[in-house]
């Protein structure tokens, strides 16, 4: 296969795949049942070997090629997951029985549709809960996340520059159209506005990852894995500059001699 070619490089991408939760409907408006669909979720196992593409697994939402950060949580951590589900369940007043089935919705696409049935098998083993999936055109999906008629859904960003707050900002108001979960939170809000404000480049990052902080321990998303590229190029092609945002730069490139 092309990977196995000593021709083939592969890079990481400022980019994150994740799962969205509506926050504002049942039973995902309780943060411990975010919680705890997020924690049963084993990562690495579908790094390494459904998707096999040098992703990865993420437990945040700021990919690391922008900045040095530390996981938020441990990946597939079900011990902890069952933790939540069941302080979850009682905070809902429900039995584990009378927990719903949840629809898992994603756009065509054969690599969603593998993730998404990981995911289900997941959540099924480690929660006992019934998924289904729903599988839509891409045109109808998009609907979908609009209206925000849906549970759970796949989503996934690549930054448009690299820095942290173009993953962040969406979420600094629940009314932006971008804010799919329809989450907010006033502290996160506030260090957003500081950081816009922020002149002094370390307090600024600062701020930054404090807004992530409470982002990721709020969990209106699932985080799964970050992104990476992949090219090919031969080995007398010298000083070739791919970007975190796949920009090639070939300013100091040349053909070395054979």
């Amino acid at each position: 296969s092309l990977s196995q070619s000593k021709d083939y490089h592969h890079y990481s991408m400022s980019g994150t795949y994740y799962y969205i939760f509506n926050t504002k409907e049942y039973p995902f408006t309780n943060v411990h049942i975010r919680r705890a669909f997020c924690y049963a979720i084993h990562r690495e196992d579908i790094v390494k070997n459904l998707l096999q593409g040098n992703q990865t697994p993420a437990t945040g939402l700021i990919p690391p090629s922008m900045c040095d950060i530390t996981p938020h949580f441990q990946d597939a951590d079900i011990v902890l997951a069952q933790k939540e589900f069941a302080i979850g369940l009682k905070e809902l007043g429900i039995s584990k029985d009378k927990f719903p089935a949840i629809k898992l919705s994603y756009n065509t696409n054969s690599g969603h549709h593998k993730i998404a049935q990981a995911v289900q098998e997941q959540w099924s083993q480690v929660l006992g809960v019934n998924v289904y999936l729903e599988n839509m055109e891409w045109k109808v999906f998009l609907d979908t996340i609009r209206t925000h008629t849906f549970q759970v859904a796949r989503m996934g960003g690549i930054a448009s520059f690299n820095d942290p707050i173009t993953f962040l900002s969406a979420y600094q108001h629940e009314t932006s159209s971008l804010n799919q979960c329809q989450w907010s939170d006033p502290e996160f809000s506030r260090l957003i506005e500081l950081s816009e404000n922020e002149k002094d480049k370390n307090k600024r990052m600062s701020y930054l990852l404090d807004a992530e902080k409470i982002f990721i321990d709020q969990m209106p998303i699932a985080p799964i894995y970050f992104y990476s590229g992949s090219y090919m190029q031969k080995p007398y092609l010298k000083k070739v500059n791919i970007s975190d945002l796949s920009d090639i730069d070939f300013k100091y490139s040349y053909l070395e001699s054979k």
